[in-house]
Protein backbone atom coordinates (compact mmCIF):
# COMPACT_ATOMS: atom_id res chain seq x y z
CA UNK A 1 0.00 0.00 0.00
CA UNK A 2 2.75 2.47 0.79
CA UNK A 3 4.84 2.46 -2.37
CA UNK A 4 6.64 5.44 -3.96
CA UNK A 5 7.04 7.55 -0.84
CA UNK A 6 8.08 11.18 -0.94
CA UNK A 7 9.60 12.59 2.26
CA UNK A 8 9.56 16.20 3.40
CA UNK A 9 9.92 18.13 6.66
CA UNK A 10 8.14 21.35 7.55
CA UNK A 11 8.59 23.27 10.85
CA UNK A 12 9.48 20.19 12.90
CA UNK A 13 6.62 18.07 11.53
CA UNK A 14 7.78 15.13 9.43
CA UNK A 15 5.37 14.15 6.68
CA UNK A 16 5.42 11.03 4.53
CA UNK A 17 3.15 11.01 1.51
CA UNK A 18 2.21 7.80 -0.29
CA UNK A 19 0.93 7.75 -3.83
CA UNK A 20 -1.07 4.54 -3.40
CA UNK A 21 -4.65 4.65 -1.99
CA UNK A 22 -4.17 7.31 0.70
CA UNK A 23 -1.50 9.54 2.09
CA UNK A 24 0.44 8.65 5.20
CA UNK A 25 1.47 11.63 7.35
CA UNK A 26 4.07 11.08 10.04
CA UNK A 27 3.38 13.77 12.61
CA UNK A 28 5.61 15.21 15.29
CA UNK A 29 5.77 18.42 17.33
CA UNK A 30 7.18 21.74 16.13
CA UNK A 31 8.86 22.31 19.53
CA UNK A 32 11.19 20.30 21.77
CA UNK A 33 9.80 18.55 24.83
CA UNK A 34 8.73 15.36 26.55
CA UNK A 35 5.54 13.56 25.48
CA UNK A 36 3.17 13.33 28.48
CA UNK A 37 -0.10 12.22 26.85
CA UNK A 38 -1.20 10.28 23.80
CA UNK A 39 -4.86 11.10 23.21
CA UNK A 40 -5.69 8.66 20.37
CA UNK A 41 -5.42 4.95 19.61
CA UNK A 42 -4.64 3.14 16.32
CA UNK A 43 -7.70 2.80 14.11
CA UNK A 44 -9.46 5.91 15.47
CA UNK A 45 -11.02 8.30 12.98
CA UNK A 46 -10.10 11.93 13.64
CA UNK A 47 -11.16 15.27 12.22
CA UNK A 48 -8.84 18.18 11.39
CA UNK A 49 -7.96 19.95 14.64
CA UNK A 50 -8.46 16.89 16.87
CA UNK A 51 -5.84 16.84 19.68
CA UNK A 52 -3.55 13.82 19.22
CA UNK A 53 -0.77 14.16 21.81
CA UNK A 54 0.67 16.62 24.32
CA UNK A 55 4.09 17.62 25.58
CA UNK A 56 4.83 18.52 29.21
CA UNK A 57 3.41 22.05 29.29
CA UNK A 58 4.97 23.12 32.62
CA UNK A 59 8.15 24.46 31.01
CA UNK A 60 6.17 26.31 28.33
CA UNK A 61 3.82 27.80 30.92
CA UNK A 62 6.75 28.91 33.10
CA UNK A 63 8.41 30.53 30.06
CA UNK A 64 5.16 32.31 29.24
CA UNK A 65 4.73 33.57 32.81
CA UNK A 66 8.33 34.86 32.91
CA UNK A 67 7.96 36.54 29.50
CA UNK A 68 4.67 38.12 30.59
CA UNK A 69 6.21 39.60 33.75
CA UNK A 70 9.31 40.83 31.89
CA UNK A 71 7.12 42.50 29.29
CA UNK A 72 5.03 44.20 32.00
CA UNK A 73 8.22 45.50 33.67
CA UNK A 74 9.62 46.71 30.33
CA UNK A 75 6.34 48.48 29.54
CA UNK A 76 6.39 50.27 32.91
CA UNK A 77 10.04 51.21 32.36
CA UNK A 78 9.16 52.62 28.93
CA UNK A 79 6.27 54.66 30.37
CA UNK A 80 8.55 56.08 33.07
CA UNK A 81 11.24 56.93 30.51
CA UNK A 82 8.61 58.62 28.35
CA UNK A 83 7.40 60.70 31.30
CA UNK A 84 11.00 61.61 32.16
CA UNK A 85 11.69 62.69 28.60
CA UNK A 86 8.51 64.80 28.48
CA UNK A 87 9.39 66.44 31.80
CA UNK A 88 12.93 67.21 30.60
CA UNK A 89 11.58 68.45 27.27
CA UNK A 90 9.42 70.96 29.15
CA UNK A 91 12.39 71.98 31.34
CA UNK A 92 14.54 72.39 28.23
CA UNK A 93 11.86 74.52 26.55
CA UNK A 94 11.73 76.65 29.72
CA UNK A 95 15.56 76.94 29.60
CA UNK A 96 15.93 74.99 32.87
CA UNK A 97 17.67 71.90 31.41
CA UNK A 98 20.64 71.49 29.10
CA UNK A 99 20.65 69.93 25.63
CA UNK A 100 22.84 67.13 27.03
CA UNK A 101 20.23 66.27 29.71
CA UNK A 102 17.53 66.19 27.05
CA UNK A 103 19.64 63.92 24.81
CA UNK A 104 20.34 61.58 27.76
CA UNK A 105 16.60 61.35 28.42
CA UNK A 106 16.03 60.57 24.71
CA UNK A 107 18.64 57.81 24.90
CA UNK A 108 16.98 56.30 27.98
CA UNK A 109 13.64 56.42 26.18
CA UNK A 110 15.06 54.71 23.08
CA UNK A 111 16.66 51.97 25.22
CA UNK A 112 13.40 51.44 27.11
CA UNK A 113 11.49 51.17 23.82
CA UNK A 114 14.01 48.61 22.51
CA UNK A 115 13.70 46.60 25.73
CA UNK A 116 9.92 46.66 25.44
CA UNK A 117 10.11 45.43 21.84
CA UNK A 118 12.50 42.61 22.82
CA UNK A 119 10.26 41.46 25.66
CA UNK A 120 7.24 41.59 23.34
CA UNK A 121 9.13 39.30 20.93
CA UNK A 122 9.93 36.91 23.81
CA UNK A 123 6.30 36.94 24.95
CA UNK A 124 5.05 36.17 21.44
CA UNK A 125 7.53 33.30 21.10
CA UNK A 126 6.54 31.86 24.51
CA UNK A 127 2.86 31.99 23.48
CA UNK A 128 3.69 30.26 20.19
CA UNK A 129 5.72 27.53 21.94
CA UNK A 130 2.92 26.85 24.43
CA UNK A 131 0.42 26.63 21.56
CA UNK A 132 2.54 24.03 19.77
CA UNK A 133 2.91 21.84 22.87
CA UNK A 134 -0.24 20.07 21.69
CA UNK A 135 -0.16 18.04 18.47
CA UNK A 136 -3.39 18.28 16.47
CA UNK A 137 -4.53 16.49 13.34
CA UNK A 138 -3.78 18.68 10.31
CA UNK A 139 -6.50 16.92 8.30
CA UNK A 140 -9.19 14.31 8.80
CA UNK A 141 -8.06 10.70 8.66
CA UNK A 142 -7.49 7.47 10.55
CA UNK A 143 -4.71 6.88 13.09
CA UNK A 144 -2.58 4.24 11.41
CA UNK A 145 0.09 3.79 14.11
CA UNK A 146 1.55 5.46 17.18
CA UNK A 147 5.34 5.05 17.19
CA UNK A 148 5.60 7.71 19.91
CA UNK A 149 5.27 6.98 23.62
CA UNK A 150 4.72 8.76 26.91
CA UNK A 151 8.13 9.91 28.16
CA UNK A 152 9.58 10.23 24.63
CA UNK A 153 12.06 13.11 24.45
CA UNK A 154 11.78 15.16 21.25
CA UNK A 155 14.64 17.39 20.16
CA UNK A 156 14.77 19.33 16.89
CA UNK A 157 18.59 19.25 16.93
CA UNK A 158 18.62 15.46 16.55
CA UNK A 159 15.58 15.27 14.27
CA UNK A 160 12.01 14.94 15.40
CA UNK A 161 10.83 11.33 15.50
CA UNK A 162 7.24 10.77 14.41
CA UNK A 163 4.74 10.49 17.28
CA UNK A 164 1.55 9.73 15.32
CA UNK A 165 1.06 8.30 11.81
CA UNK A 166 -2.15 9.53 10.21
CA UNK A 167 -3.63 8.02 7.06
CA UNK A 168 -5.61 10.52 4.98
CA UNK A 169 -7.79 10.29 1.88
CA UNK A 170 -9.21 6.95 3.02
CA UNK A 171 -11.77 5.35 0.69
CA UNK A 172 -14.07 3.00 2.56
Amino acid sequence: MLRNKIFTAVAGVWLTFSVAHGAERQLSFAVDGVVTRLLVKPGMQVQAGTPLAELDRRVFQAELEAATQQHKAATLNYELAQQGWQRLRQLYDDLNASKQELEEAQLLLARAKAEQAATHRDLTLAQWRLGYSQLVAPTAGRIQAIPGFVGQVLNAQSGMAPVIILETNIKE
